[in-house]
């Protein structure tokens, strides 16, 4: 694993390169040479140069300094959409997002985060329609009938609105 270089360090190479007029495979031999426990290799010598050409620094891009909280952290953003889902449950993430002043991947982020999720109710159909054929097919038993408890199912295509999200 190679050693990570300190800020003192990098600026240290660059001089040496300036210094010395040297390629990066004798600047990391003149850098192990000041440091003995240090065990540099020119690849490094090499990345340090670049970043400072590109950038005029050595300075690491992101600094670790705080920063604004994301849209996704702030209580009331998410409170409100989170209201806005309870409320009204088939109303589209497209009229929240525009109601609430929040970007859509955003609003999907934290309605995922609280355990809300999309109901399809075209699988439903399909999965109604399928048994519906097969029934038509094959003289039905007790013993072959479907039961599932993730949603309630009605031979006429209808789907219970409470199963929108849960």
């Amino acid at each position: 694993m190679a050693p990570t270089l300190s800020l003192q360090d990098k600026i240290e190479l660059v001089l040496i390169c300036g210094d010395h007029y040297c390629s990066t495979r004798e600047a990391a031999e003149i850098f192990n040479g000041r440091h003995p426990g240090r065990n540099l290799c020119f690849t490094a010598v090499a990345k340090v140069l670049k970043k400072f050409k590109s950038t005029g620094s050595v300075e690491n891009r992101y600094s670790k300094t705080p920063h604004t909280p994301p849209v996704t952290s702030k209580e009331e953003n998410v409170y409100n959409i989170v209201l806005n889902v309870t409320e009204t449950p088939r109303v589209s993430t497209h009229v929240i997002s525009d109601n609430t002043e929040v970007t859509k991947t955003s609003m999907s982020r934290i309605l995922k985060n609280n355990n809300f999720r999309p109901y399809r109710p075209k699988f439903d159909l399909i999965f109604v329609n399928g048994t519906r054929e097969c029934y038509k097919k094959i003289v039905i038993s007790r013993e072959m009938c479907f039961f599932s408890d993730e949603a309630t199912f009605s031979s006429n295509g209808v789907v219970s609105s409470q199963n929108c999200r849960w």
